[in-house]
């Protein structure tokens, strides 16, 4: 029997921007994927879909999406189903009459590959449209079997470290090249393989790449900063949703002004200097977070690097350094707030908050 239920969910997503609408029916269901099948979802529902539910492998805890999506979804009437894994489309007379879904008892295996276990029992979500969102690839179709362009296995384009295909002259980036990523990574391969273009053309380039550290005198974060909430972004009433009508409104300036303060400065680290340190342990007393740590040298453990490093400072290896004769100081960077109190402590300025800014000049001859 051949029932007709080929929709994807990026096509879905894309036709209202290419003006041809479908005809909706009375319930959609979209089968398993990520921020896609959210996408899809709501835009069934935005075309005229009375019901919409959304089939998930993963738990609610587990879905690989961001749980404020979610929440949008199902705050505009969406039904999320969790645990469950698309099975067969059943229909009658060629049309779709439902989705046959069986339990989901894990995702992964215990090696954590994906491989998604399932128990017997199964039910059937009643629907009469069925939109597929199960992952996406590149669509390589355009090269048109063109041999001197190759591909890897995961179906990819095979590029060099200048953005360079395998045919000579051709660059390619984003994800065709690279796999899923975020936008702001593909408009950086845009000008990473603009450069190698140029490169390739003229024969010619000379790159130079001037780094230094900006010291911060007087470094402090604002007051309060750890305990300043996220805020919550202004959103379009679920009834005014239809279409493509933008939803996530913007922060006004006082909001805007709140969540910049929120900011970390990752950017920001504190820098020591061995040299100046009297191992006063001032700075493990003032850090809030407890990510410092006074030790001795010899309770220390470290590679062939650190070995020499030893040998060359205190004339010993690091396993012949006798017990009391030195210390350091160990920092976790997963537990630092950047708050710069450790430096306003320190006596002898042994402690630095810096950033480093590096700036790229080229210059083609």
């Amino acid at each position: 029997m051949a029932i007709d239920v080929a929709r994807a969910a990026v096509r879905l997503v894309h036709e209202p921007f290419l003006n041809t609408p479908w005809e909706s029916g009375a319930d959609e269901s979209g089968a398993e994927s990520l921020q896609p099948a959210l996408d899809a979802a709501r835009m069934a529902l935005r075309s005229g879909a009375e019901q919409v539910c959304l089939v998930s492998l993963e738990s609610r805890e587990q879905m690989p999406a961001w749980q404020s999506e979610v929440h949008e979804a199902e705050h505009e009437g969406i039904v999320v189903d969790n645990g469950w894994g698309p099975k067969e489309i059943v229909g009658r007379d060629g049309v779709v009459t439902g989705l046959k879904v069986r339990r989901c008892v894990s995702v992964f295996d215990e090696k954590g590959r994906f491989n998604p276990a399932f128990s017997d029992e199964e039910k059937v979500i009643p629907c009469d449209n069925v939109v597929l969102a199960i992952g996406q690839q590149a669509d390589l179709s355009f090269l048109g079997g063109h041999a001197e362009v190759q591909a890897t296995p995961r179906g990819i384009l095979k590029i060099d470290d200048d953005l360079m295909t395998t045919a000579p002259g051709v660059f390619a980036g984003g994800d065709v090249a690279f796999g899923p990523r975020v936008l702001v990574e593909a408009v950086a391969n845009g000008h990473r393989a603009a450069r190698s273009i140029h490169v390739y053309l003229s024969g010619k380039t000379k790159k130079t790449v001037l780094s230094r550290f900006r010291i911060f005198e007087n470094w402090e974060m604002p007051r309060g900063f750890l305990g300043i909430p996220r805020q919550t972004m202004p959103v379009l009433p679920a009834n005014r949703r239809i279409g493509i009508a933008e939803v996530e409104l913007g922060f006004d300036e006082a909001q805007g002004r709140a969540e910049g303060l929120r900011c970390l400065k990752c950017q920001v680290n504190t820098i020591f200097d061995g040299s100046k340190c009297i191992l006063c342990a001032g700075c493990v007393d003032v850090c809030p977070e407890n990510c410092l740590r006074l030790v001795d040298l010899a309770q220390v453990q470290g590679d062939g690097r650190y070995d020499a490093l030893i040998r060359n400072r205190y004339g010993v290896s690091a396993a012949e350094l006798p017990v009391g004769q030195a210390g350091a100081i160990i920092k976790n960077e997963e537990k630092c707030i950047r708050c710069g109190l450790c430096a306003q402590r320190c006596p002898t300025h042994a402690i630095t908050m810096e950033a480093l800014e590096q700036q790229e000049r080229e210059v083609f001859e």
